[in-house]
Parts: structure tokens; sequence; C-alpha cells
């Protein structure tokens, strides 16, 4: 079958239906984590000990900027093999406008999905990779 078009919306082809578990206890656990001056990290930091979490979302300003704490401990995590560089999304909270192309940082964006919007995209592709019990 051929690939399909990238979403306009998630910049990402789609992934079609997902089979959740019935319990939302057993759903890939993803946190929204916000980008704001002065952000030291100690939340992700936090978050990444919990080996419960599965995906991160960075709620960053204008067109996916993110503080450079959280980007170093995100680099940290992947290098450590905490995390995988799909389990982190980032999306903008301006409310109008999104994130478009590829910031600096070159963490994946969430192209136009809220940080809300974001998690949920996560956590049903987390879902969708997991292998079936």
């Amino acid at each position: 079958a051929p690939e399909s078009a990238p979403s306009p919306y998630t910049g990402r082809a789609p992934i079609g239906p997902v089979a959740m578990p019935p319990d939302v206890e057993h759903w890939p656990r993803v946190e929204i984590v916000h980008s704001h001056a002065g952000a030291d990290g100690r939340l992700l930091q936090t978050l990444l000990a919990d080996a419960s979490v599965q995906g991160v979302v960075v709620s960053a300003t204008g067109n996916g900027s993110m503080h450079a704490a959280l980007h170093q401990l995100l680099q940290q995590a992947v290098a450590q093999g905490r995390l995988q560089r799909e389990q982190v999304l980032v999306a903008t909270r301006c409310t109008r406008g999104w994130v478009v192309g590829t910031p600096e940082h070159g963490w994946p964006v969430a192209a136009r999905l809220t940080p809300a919007q974001a998690r949920v995209a996560l956590m049903l592709r987390l879902a969708a990779a997991s292998p079936r019990a």
C-alpha cells in the first residue's frame, strides 16, 4: 500500500486506528513540560526519574523555542537511553500559529497541534508502536 501523505496538522503520516487498552492506567504515560524563562529542568528531571513516563511534550514558546536547560536534559535522556527522540514532541503554546519547519533544537514537532493535542497524538503513536500482549 502506498504511504499516506503527511497530515497538515501533525506533519506526519496518519497512523490509522489504534486499539487503546480499556483501562486508562495501561495507556502510555505522556507528560507536558512548559518551557519558560528561568526553566531549570527540575520538573523534567523528576519526570524522567519515573520509569512509568514514556513520553514528553514540551509546551514551547513561539516557533517551538525551548529553554536550553530542557533541551540539555532531553539530550542527556536520549544519550543515556532513557528516551528515544520519537518519545519527545514539541508544540507551541501560542494561541495563533504553529511550529513551522524544524526549530534549531531539532526535536520532533507537533506542527499545528496544541500541547494537549500533541500529548494525545504521542500517546496514540506510542500505543501503536508497542507490542501487543
